[in-house]
């Protein structure tokens, strides 16, 4: 009696396996979170008050987001590395001086890695975070810096009106490389400046850029962020961040917090090559 009982439990079993199989198969992908800020003060277009960036820190922390630093987040996005249960990456663009003010205590205070993506022809200028300050940002050891160009972060005349400088070729395709090739050059140089290492990861200015751009910065960067508000998935090297800033924070997160993984293990990975791909010159 004993043998037909274990009998019909392995051969229920194995029904039962192809399902679970296909169920893990067809499992969603983890998914990650990863918020953007810019400067820190009175009300501005983008940006938060000092309260305001607390009040949100404060419900990541209570409400079972786990901050993730940039090099857990770049495995995870080009090689689909393990990350935390609802991880989140903090990061903030433009290289204004208030977030050396504000944003840079209430990292330590909480504990939240966080990125600083750096116009590189700003740095040191009046109202932008300096060489000296970036440095004491990164021995923290909560802060990396990445890159948002060196001057082309404005706005040009194009023939469908005022465009980003990263997505309006002038003067026709060759002139549009050059101009780019030579901003993500300047930009490198200007982060040996100011003793800064190599960085890791690229913002696109206003989010936005073109087939000849995206090939152009991945092959500089392993890992590139842009402004459509989604969750990021692994394997993937262009990552979307959700405006931390277009309404308070809870409301904003309520759109996006069932869809974070509720699995996975801490991982501290090391940042790596990403693939590449070559523009043709």
């Amino acid at each position: 009696m004993r043998c037909l009982m274990y009998s019909l439990l392995a051969a229920f079993c194995l029904t039962l396996s192809p399902i679970a199989a296909t169920a893990q198969a067809t499992a969603a992908p983890e998914r990650a979170l990863v918020l953007v800020y810019h400067g820190i003060g009175p009300h501005k277009p983008y940006w938060i008050t000092p309260e305001q960036l607390e009040a949100d820190f404060l419900y990541l922390r209570r409400h079972g987001y786990h901050p993730v630093r940039l090099s857990a987040l770049s495995d995870y996005a080009l090689r689909g590395a393990h990350l935390p249960t609802m991880p989140v990456l903090v990061t903030f663009d433009d290289g204004v001086e208030s977030v050396y003010r504000y944003a840079l205590p209430l990292t330590r205070r909480y504990r939240i890695p966080a990125v600083a993506f750096i116009v590189g022809s700003r740095i040191g200028a009046p109202g932008h975070l300096s060489a000296a300050q970036l440095r004491e940002m990164r021995r923290t050891g909560l802060w990396e810096v990445g890159a948002h160009t060196y001057d082309l972060h404005r706005y040009v005349r194009g023939s469908h009106g005022y465009l980003p400088q990263l997505v309006n070729p002038q003067d026709g395709l060759r002139s549009h490389e050059a101009a780019i090739r030579r901003d993500i050059a300047l930009e490198a140089a200007a982060f040996r400046r100011a003793g800064l290492p190599t960085p890791l990861a690229f913002a696109f200015p206003y989010g936005r850029h073109d087939a000849t751009s995206l090939a152009l910065l991945h092959d500089a960067y392993p890992i590139l962020f842009d402004s459509r508000p989604a969750l990021a998935l692994p394997g993937r090297f262009l990552v979307p961040r959700v405006d931390a800033t277009s309404g308070p924070l809870p409301r904003v997160l309520r759109t996006y917090a069932r869809d974070l993984t509720r699995g996975g293990a801490p991982y501290a990975g090391s940042p790596g090559p990403g693939r590449r791909r070559t523009l043709a010159r």
